[in-house]
């Protein structure tokens, strides 16, 4: 059946939440769901509910409840402006907060190029030293060299 295909013999129709596969359990959340048949011609139907139905037809109020309902409307209508500030100034606290982190990535980015540079230097010293030890790793073994063939000539002079 069709909701609203019985417009003119129900008041309302009542949904709950309930799993498809297995029909017996339900969500349990606390919700429901009320459709009401704002058309229907019943002479059931309480005044209050009928002037009720008639506000959300007309949108006239026509007692106290539909009076007050229409006065929250409105305020509602009017914090549509509030709203629209309200979205405004969170946006603006969005835009500044991913220019917070905009300026934090482009710190860890000029760290990391820092960082870089030093380790760059570093390792160039490195290799400098490197050569330097080589340099003298290669002096020293000539000079031993030198000095076993002095050793060696001095040897020979002797005998």
């Amino acid at each position: 059946m069709l909701l609203g295909q019985n417009a003119h013999t129900e008041v309302h129709n009542n949904f709950y939440e309930k799993c498809e596969e297995a029909e017996d359990i339900f969500l349990e959340d606390v919700t429901m769901k009320i459709f009401f048949n704002c058309c229907y011609n019943g002479n059931d139907v309480p005044d209050d509910i009928r002037k009720l139905y008639n506000y959300i037809v007309t949108g006239k109020a026509g007692n106290d409840m539909t009076e007050r309902l229409n006065d929250a409307v409105r305020v509602v209508k009017r914090a549509d402006g509030l709203r629209a500030q309200y979205y405004k100034e969170l946006m603006y606290l969005e835009d500044a907060r991913e220019e917070g982190r905009e300026e934090v990535r482009e710190e860890e980015r000029k760290k990391t190029e820092i960082e870089r540079k030093r380790a760059d230097a570093e390792r160039k010293r490195a290799d400098a030293e490197r050569k330097r030890a080589d340099e003298a790793e290669a002096i020293i073994k000539d000079l031993k060299r030198q000095l076993a063939e002095a050793e060696k000539k001095q040897n020979s002079s002797r005998i």
